[in-house]
């Protein structure tokens, strides 16, 4: 999808003209995806939204845009001399340009206005002026809006993977955190439980020497289950997955080191 701030980097680089209107505007709906800000100072407005409320047919004054469409769709580029009629009142003859062009799945309009006064003065300059001049650069321009949007949506789908990889590994680190939390959180529960208990068992060595036993094994566990994840850590360069600990785990309960 293309969104407002890569259609706004795309106009701000390549068609920010004075005296020029840039409009990206949706083929079907005729609704402006974005009109750069030197179109808006032409037109004495302030945002697309202000274009659209002032101008929902266009600015010409033989009607609106509408009809041009389909000619577009039929010859691919319309461009002549027409008469704008501004909001204001004021009238001015611009230089009209539509592209139709297709870009990730919809059909889009590039429309330019640029004013005949300021075409005069540009060709008083020995700048780009006349007719063939004005439809090379505009195709070259064009050109190079296509490759511009092609370039941002590449980098958007990178970004796009970069954001899912990093969603993943955060995820990995989520679960091996809980993984390794419940493996420890038990025999360290039975740890204290038990060095609680022996200094009221003085008169029953029995009892004290069974929860002593069981300190050493719940120790045991610990150091086993910490060697086991380093081992793995240095041996194979996978990350340590949550279902990996859990079988590690175990193992070791199955081996009968440790005692619940």
């Amino acid at each position: 999808m293309l969104t407002d701030a890569m259609l706004g980097r795309v106009f701000r680089e390549y068609a920010n003209d004075m005296q020029s209107f840039f409009g990206i505007l949706s083929y079907e709906t005729g609704i402006p995806l974005y009109v750069n800000p030197a179109g808006m100072a032409m037109l004495q407005i302030r945002s697309a939204e202000a274009f659209t409320a002032f101008y929902p047919a266009g600015f010409l004054r033989k009607g609106p845009f509408r009809p041009y469409f389909d000619e577009v769709s039929t010859a691919n580029t319309v461009e002549r001399r027409e008469e704008c009629v501004l909001h204001t009142g004021q009238t001015i003859w611009i230089w009209l340009k539509m592209i139709k062009v297709a870009m990730e799945g919809q059909d889009l309009l590039l429309l330019r206005a640029t004013d005949v006064v300021y075409l005069h003065e540009l060709d008083q300059q020995n700048l780009p002026g006349n007719h063939a001049e004005l439809s090379q650069l505009t195709l070259q321009r064009t050109e190079a809006l296509r490759q511009s949007l092609s370039d941002l949506e590449n980098v958007n789908a990178t970004l796009s993977a970069l954001l899912e990889q990093e969603r993943s590994v955060n995820q990995r680190k989520s679960d091996f955190i809980t993984a390794v939390s419940h493996e420890f959180r038990n025999p360290l529960a039975i740890l204290q439980t038990s060095a609680m208990l022996l200094p009221q068992l003085d008169h029953a060595p029995d009892r004290r020497q069974r929860h002593a036993l069981i300190i050493q094994e719940q120790i045991q566990y610990i150091k086993t289950l910490l060697e086991n994840l380093v081992s793995q850590t240095l041996t194979d360069p996978a990350p340590i997955s949550a279902g990996m600990i859990y079988q590690m785990a175990k193992d070791i309960k199955e081996n009968g080191k440790p005692t619940a």
